[in-house]
């Protein structure tokens, strides 16, 4: 009997088979075909071909979006969300979502409109694409994840986050023109679950038309160092001298800048600052302020009040109006900071700042006589806005910034002068009077305050 036990369990599986238990085969039977649909939901092989390939596609701005895909072919949804559920798996962490249009979809039907752009502020993310195995991945080395499905030339990008000192910098892709940006980290970050838990999602936990924003305005620009470098090397005099305002203060500017987002009031850097940042990729050494700009469009009443309460700004004066040659100053410590709103010309390609000479005839006039001249800057028409990284900290800045400097100094913006030898409302190329105010209007456009 023993002999023959033997031979039997020598014809196959099939004898061996018959010899198990029915539930424990039973089990065993289930478990393979687990396994099995597991494996094909993680391939991607359970989908139609149809449903998670697409046409080619590209990353583009536009008005409404800050990136989405130019045409209207099937989206590569089914592919992310297994990478989505593979990172999960891998990381125990979730890949940051950087498109407006999904953020849209974050509480709705994620799956239909699920975008091809996502962040990941992890630098080891080939094990979580290697899950899904119709991708190959290029261009780790650079800084983002270029993939491309095997089978036709649909993709989808992955940027890994670059966390700078003072905000995030996410590099371009030059295979589809898309340019490098920055942005601030968001105050602010809600991860959800998706696919029922499986797969984890990061987003910024603000209102969508707010960061929609900050994407549109995030492309980034560098410093010309070229022309740093040999103007360091031409004036070497100016340049070696101690600095008036230090680089330290720098940390001033980026609470001025703060303090004005929280009130959505997004400021550039205007004047000498911004040429300091482009010619001299820091601040002018002899400059005694600090300019920012900010579109008229941003005002809104609660600006006022907030600079007036800050404990650590100290508000100096309010000049103009809401709709015409608005100006506050500040200071921060000893330094005087200045925000001027830019307008918008009607039916023309210029914007213009206003700014005033505030003086009397004689010392005993009454104020009800003191006159006050208008001034106005006029530029080349400004509507978008980039960032830029001034010693460490992120501002923004004209995306134009190259026009908007010749404008106010010239051709030869590049040839330092020096602040003594620069009249503010006489040197400046694109400056021109524009009136002066009525004695009534006054106590409306001449606000100062007790800065002590």
């Amino acid at each position: 009997m023993k002999e023959i036990t033997s031979r039997r369990l020598k014809v196959g599986d099939r004898a061996m088979f018959l010899h198990l238990p029915r539930r424990f085969c039973a089990i065993i039977f289930t478990v393979c075909i687990i396994f099995t649909i597991a494996l094909l939901f993680m391939s991607g092989n359970y989908l139609p071909k149809s449903f998670w390939t697409s046409r080619p596609h590209r990353i583009i701005n536009d008005e409404n979006s800050s990136f989405q895909r130019k045409d209207d072919g099937m989206n590569d949804s089914a592919s992310i969300l297994r990478l989505l559920r593979a990172f999960s798996i891998v990381h125990n962490n979730p890949l940051f979502l950087l498109d407006s249009k999904a953020l849209n979809c974050t509480s709705n039907d994620f799956n239909r409109c699920l975008r091809v752009l996502f962040l990941s502020n992890h630098r080891n993310i080939e094990k979580a694409l290697s899950y899904d195995r119709h991708y190959k991945i290029e261009n780790y080395a650079n800084g983002y994840h270029l993939t491309k499905n095997e089978n036709d030339s649909s993709g989808f990008v992955l940027i890994r986050i670059e966390e700078r000192q003072n905000y995030w910098f996410l590099h371009g892709i030059p295979e589809i023109n898309l340019h490098a940006f920055a942005l601030l980290r968001p105050p602010k970050i809600k991860t959800i679950e998706i696919e029922n838990g499986l797969a984890k999602l990061s987003f910024a936990d603000e209102p969508i038309d707010k960061f929609s924003r900050r994407l549109r305005e995030s492309r980034f620009l560098e410093c010309n160092r070229t022309i740093a470098e040999s103007m360091k090397l031409k004036f070497a005099e100016q340049y070696n001298a101690a600095p008036v305002i230090s680089d330290n203060f720098l940390s001033g500017l980026a609470y001025f800048r703060d303090t004005l987002l929280k009130v959505n009031v997004t400021a550039f850097l205007s004047g000498g600052t911004l040429l300091g940042w482009y010619r001299d990729c820091g601040i002018i050494p002899h400059t005694t302020d600090m300019d920012f700009a900010a579109f008229a469009t941003d005002y809104n009443e609660q600006i006022e009040p907030t600079l007036n309460k800050d404990k650590i700004l100290k508000l100096y004066w309010r000049l103009g109006k809401a709709n015409d040659s608005l100006e506050f100053s500040v200071y921060y410590g000893s330094t005087k900071l200045d925000l001027f709103f830019l307008y918008k010309m009607p039916d023309s390609n210029q914007s213009w700042v206003g700014g005033m000479i505030v003086g009397s005839r004689t010392k005993l006039r009454l104020r009800s006589l003191i006159i006050i001249l208008l001034h106005k800057w006029t530029y080349p028409r400004l509507d978008e806005l980039c960032t830029a990284d001034l010693k460490g900290h992120l501002f923004h800045v004209p995306c134009n910034v190259e026009a908007i400097l010749e404008s106010d100094y010239g051709p030869e913006w590049y040839v330092p002068h020096h602040t003594k030898d620069f009249v503010w409302h006489k040197s400046h190329r694109n400056v021109h009077q524009a009136g002066h105010w009525r004695k009534e209007e006054w106590s409306e456009v001449y606000r100062l305050y007790d800065i002590h």
